[in-house]
């Protein structure tokens, strides 16, 4: 059984990592603040896989090219690590995301010009 501090060791280090992810996040900010600014961040995150996963099925290439530059755009604005690393968007164990987030920086490394 895990002792109280180490608990909190672990929450402190998962905030810390959180907080590393994205570049507008206020460190001063209240905790309810920044967790509002990464939902909001992860639903961005999410709308763009959706997207480009969906234009990648359908062969809209077109699209596909305008959607992966947004994406760029989104992920050098926004993410602190901008190496295409699953670990610069995700740091969860959720099996689904990780596999989504992996289709998404495939697709994304293949279309980049």
């Amino acid at each position: 059984m895990k002792k109280v501090t180490e608990v909190t060791k672990e929450v402190q280090s998962d905030n810390a990592i959180k907080e590393r992810m994205y570049k507008h996040l206020s460190p001063n900010a209240s905790a309810k603040d920044q967790k509002k600014f990464r939902s909001k961040q992860r639903r961005k995150l999410q709308n763009h896989c959706d997207a480009i996963l969906i234009a990648k099925k359908q062969n809209k290439k077109e699209e596909l090219t305008k959607l992966v530059s947004a994406f760029i755009k989104f992920y050098k604005s926004d993410y602190i690590l901008n190496d295409f690393s699953l670990s610069s968007l995700y740091q969860g164990s959720k099996e689904i995301k990780v596999s989504e987030y992996n289709d998404l920086l495939k697709i994304v490394k293949s279309n980049m010009k």
